[in-house]
């Protein structure tokens, strides 16, 4: 089955196909390999296990062309980020022995969906389904009925946000960032979920909050590279700007932000504010790719980001190796990157 965004049930159709494919014999294979310790723990060790394993901490997440029914590259871009939100939602519920199939996966998915969007009400509402059902103040036959009227609400409003127009930011590779937030972000709200089988406000605004500083971050390692080479050219300029705007930023962040883009940070300013160390070595490999994806790495972005791999905690040596281990990731997805490239090309071309 495909999906067809144009369908007013779609949403409905893509979470039962989720459920349909998940493999949680895979998913309990990875946990089994997880360190032992508080749930928190194992729980942030799945989701970057979860993220690895779908490319998702290289920058290239799997595509599933089979999800969408129009086959155009936004589309396909869209249907297989959710996919992996939601997969790691599930990843994360078998890792910490929680409900995950089913009813619940579809509560859960759903909840998290609306928190993933700041929408608070709906979650919290949910949030109430959910414990309720969990301390047997009702029953999970309930479930279907509470979810029925939120597949459409949710899904109109993933559509209204999601990035399905036909722009060229989406071809470049830097801007899978977004996707990698955006599946992280869901990580850990799975995990704010499942830690106390409870989904709470303040939860969803502190995972948001660690999100949109460590995208600010990202942003600002992005200027910065652009700006290595001692010219920030227009396109890059433009584009970036439109990276920005889909940050969403209160007004004040964001004009920090194009301010950076007249004098950026330096790698010491940005390299320390990721939340995580895996969150930073994503960063890392972006800047390497965004390097290289459209020629050759000149010498004053490789002095950059040496530069940059220092203030990371990488020697030399490991730095290089980094270097070898993405351009071997181009080259081994060199298919993909061609299918970006070709769809930025056509829409540039079909605008004159």
């Amino acid at each position: 089955m495909s999906i067809s965004l144009d369908q007013q049930d779609w949403f409905q159709q893509f979470v039962d196909l989720i459920l349909e494919r998940y493999d949680p014999t895979a998913a309990m294979e990875r946990a089994a390999d997880l360190p032992d310790g508080p749930e928190e723990v194992r729980g942030l060790a799945a989701v970057q296990k979860s993220m690895t394993v779908r490319g998702v901490n290289n920058g290239l997440p799997l595509y599933d062309p089979s999800l969408s029914a129009d086959q155009t590259f936004p589309a396909i871009k869209f249907l297989s980020t959710l996919k992996h939100q939601y997969e790691l939602i599930l990843d994360v519920g078998v890792t910490l022995n929680r409900p995950f199939d089913g009813d619940f996966g579809r509560l859960a998915i759903t909840m998290i969906g609306y928190a993933a969007l700041e929408d608070y009400e709906n979650a919290e509402f949910l949030a109430d389904v959910w414990r309720e059902v969990m301390t047997g103040q009702s029953t999970p036959d309930s479930i279907p009925e509470v979810l029925q009227p939120h597949y459409i609400t949710l899904g109109d409003a993933l559509k209204k946000r999601a990035i399905l127009k036909d722009d060229p930011l989406l071809a470049l590779p830097i801007n899978q960032g977004i996707s990698y937030f955006d599946i992280y972000l869901c990580g850990r709200l799975a995990i704010d979920l499942y830690d106390d089988a409870r989904l709470q406000r303040h939860e969803i605004e502190e995972s948001h909050q660690i999100t949109y500083s460590d995208r600010i971050h990202f942003v600002e390692a992005v200027i910065a590279l652009a700006w290595s080479n001692g010219l920030l050219e227009p396109e890059e300029r433009n584009l970036i700007k439109k990276q920005i705007q889909m940050l969403g930023l209160p007004k004040k962040k964001a004009r920090k932000l194009i301010t950076l883009m007249i004098t950026p940070s330096t790698p010491k300013e940005f390299a320390h504010g990721f939340s995580t160390p895996e969150t930073g070595m994503f960063v890392m490999r972006q800047l390497i790719i965004a390097s290289v994806v459209d020629g050759v790495q000149d010498a004053k972005e490789r002095k950059f980001l040496y530069q940059t791999s220092k203030e990371f905690g990488l020697s030399e040596s490991e730095f290089n190796l980094l270097q070898e281990e993405m351009q071997a990731f181009l080259d081994a997805n060199q298919e993909s990157i061609d299918q970006m490239k070709n769809y930025r090309r056509s829409r540039r071309s079909s605008s004159f």
